[in-house]
């Protein structure tokens, strides 16, 4: 009896662990993606009303972002050019691949000479995580769901398993 006790405790636990861990993964990857989008506005933002240069944008945009793109952006800006900097930092960071796909069409717009093209190209950047986003959230709250359920089973079961 106590035998099948220390099992369903543990299940219980394991189960547990691993919803909260996944939760908390999920959670994340909608909080990086909200502040990509708070980004790529200060970037936007930046071109459109203050006409800053590409770096000084970069910074602004890096001071919302928690995924670190911009920043390393930035920073590599110096050594290559805009496109080759914001790729890179694309390739490097641990972002999923929806937002890398949108980051890296977002580098390749780098490019464009003037203003108006440089704040498209961050708008276009910026739908693209919309939709990415959305389907996070949509996931994440499926799952959210999903984990509540069978935390209720695996607690029924527990009891099922101590009667």
């Amino acid at each position: 009896m106590i035998i099948k006790l220390l099992g369903g405790g543990m299940l219980l636990c394991a189960s547990t662990a691993a919803g909260i861990l996944k939760a908390h993964e999920l959670t994340r990857r909608v909080k990086v993606l909200c502040a990509l989008q708070d980004g790529l506005i200060l970037f936007e933002n930046e071109i459109r009303y203050r006409l800053s240069p590409m770096r000084e944008a970069l910074v602004s945009a890096a001071s919302a972002d928690i995924s670190g793109v911009f920043a390393s952006a930035a920073d590599n800006l110096n050594k290559t050019g805009a496109v080759s900097a914001m790729k890179q930092a694309v390739w490097t960071s641990t972002l999923g691949d929806g937002e890398k796909e949108a980051l890296l069409s977002f580098a390749s717009g780098l490019s464009a000479e003037d203003a108006d093209g440089q704040i498209k190209n961050a708008a276009l950047c910026r739908e693209r995580i919309s939709k990415t986003l959305k389907s996070a959230e949509d996931r994440r709250a499926r799952l959210y769901k999903l984990y509540c359920i069978s935390g209720g089973i695996s607690g029924a079961a527990l009891l099922l398993l101590i009667i």
